[in-house]
């Protein structure tokens, strides 16, 4: 399996759109996941996942300060123009 770190990923980003997903488990060890959804240079869409956190550990303030350092952590916070919200 060929390995593909975050950073040398998120090089081409210039704007991204974040989305959200909920891993749902019987054991109660949900998986809240992070993810980066942008266009590359050369057009093609790419998606990183950049955070995963288990829910039965977490509030929303807490979500909120672990977001926030991703973002910083990856150069982010001014490249999010979006989210995406499905309810499904």
């Amino acid at each position: 399996m060929k390995q593909v770190y975050v950073l040398p990923k998120l090089i081409d980003c210039i704007y991204a759109t974040t989305s959200f997903d909920l891993w749902w488990s019987k054991g109660a060890h949900d998986i809240f996941v992070f993810v980066i959804n942008f266009l590359g240079s050369d057009w093609q869409p790419k998606q990183v996942t950049i955070g995963l956190f288990e829910t039965i550990k977490i509030t929303k303030i807490t979500l909120s300060k672990n977001l926030t350092n991703l973002l910083d952590r990856y150069g982010l916070g001014n490249k999010i123009i979006a989210y995406v919200k499905n309810e499904g």
